[in-house]
């Protein structure tokens, strides 16, 4: 099923007016779909880390949105106010379950770009 775009042109200002509007729109559904693909990482990066206190897990967010120019950016971190461990438990060798962000990103990478090259081909 094909979409369709309409514009009404009366004049310049409209004309510029109605694509400034569209990109707002489109910029809007990709950044909703690079959170939504950020918080399907947490959660599962929720799954693979390494549990003692549970304070690490507990500590794992999706971070603000950025914009720059016409690059948005997001993230997923854990660590932060009382976890101060979150990088050794990640890149410890000994530890096991290590590595669970790195895991978690490579598991769901092509579905999340695929959602968001969707958003903006749309």
């Amino acid at each position: 099923m094909s979409k369709a775009i309409r514009l009404v042109l009366k004049g310049e200002n409209a004309v510029a007016r109605s694509l400034r509007q569209f990109e707002r729109r489109k910029l809007k559904r990709m950044e909703t779909a690079l959170v939504a693909g950020a918080k399907v990482i947490l959660e599962d990066a929720k799954e693979l880390v390494p549990v003692d206190t549970g304070a690490l897990r507990a500590s794992g967010v999706v971070e603000p949105v950025t914009k720059d120019g016409g690059k948005i950016r997001t993230g997923v971190s854990f660590g932060g106010g009382g976890v101060d461990y979150a990088i050794d438990v990640h890149e410890d060798p000994a530890q096991e379950d290590r590595k669970y962000l790195e895991r978690a990103e490579k598991a769901r990478r092509s579905e999340v770009r695929a959602a968001i090259r969707k958003e903006a081909k749309d």
